[in-house]
């Protein structure tokens, strides 16, 4: 009884047991010489040193017995079904939050990477510059919460080519502008098929930065 009592709770059944112990032997003490003291504290310290090893003993040593009725086979098996479905629905959900995250950051198509990759083409073009100057900002349409990465984009078939257009605003020298991408997919890899800016305040302009609307 002792054993299993160890192996259940090896904590709580020895810091009792030396609490006890300890109680005890201090309490002798004071009846005993000097020498006679010296043995029993030695004792002591040698008890529970054996009693901490026999815990960690238990505790290494401890394991589960497997269910050997019908019942408590039918109970494990059931447990265990629960956890293996827990694991596989955790790795399917990682799975599917690596795949958002490299379609948003990383590939062509994403509305993102075209913003980003467009407005270097538009802040290099001489003709953007001598309107909206060489600090040119740019940003998507404002949300609610005031944040301003919202790309509008849309996606079409047209031609037998998959396509997909993104607007978003650029800013510069006190002017707005309004910027048009659409790639195109064209053979397996994206291209731009045109880049457009327009200004929203006056004076009213037009730019074509890239047109490969004829190609």
């Amino acid at each position: 009884m002792l054993r299993i009592l160890s192996s259940k709770y090896p904590s709580i059944l020895a810091n009792n047991y030396l609490k006890i112990f300890t109680r005890s032997t201090s309490t002798t003490k004071y009846f005993l010489n000097d020498k006679t003291k010296d043995k029993v504290s030695s004792f002591s310290k040698t008890n529970e040193t054996a009693i901490s090893k026999s815990v960690l003993e238990d505790i290494y040593t401890y394991t589960e017995e497997k269910p050997k009725t019908f019942a408590g086979k039918a109970k494990q098996a059931t447990v265990n079904t629960f956890w293996y479905a827990c694991l596989g629905a955790s790795v399917a959900a990682l799975g599917a939050l690596v795949y958002a995250v490299i379609s948003e950051f990383f590939s062509p198509s994403s509305p993102s990477v075209i913003f980003s990759k467009s407005l270097d083409i538009v802040r290099d073009d001489p003709s953007i510059q001598a309107v909206f100057g060489n600090s040119i900002a740019g940003y998507g349409e404002e949300s609610r919460r005031g944040r301003r990465k919202n790309y509008l984009h849309y996606k079409y078939e047209k031609d037998g080519e998959e396509r997909i257009g993104v607007h978003y605003n650029i800013k510069g020298n006190d002017i707005k502008g309004r910027v048009t991408v659409v790639m195109r997919n064209k053979d397996g890899s994206w291209d731009y098929r045109l880049i457009c800016v327009e200004t929203v305040t006056r004076p009213y302009q037009k730019f074509i930065v890239i047109d490969n609307r004829n190609i």
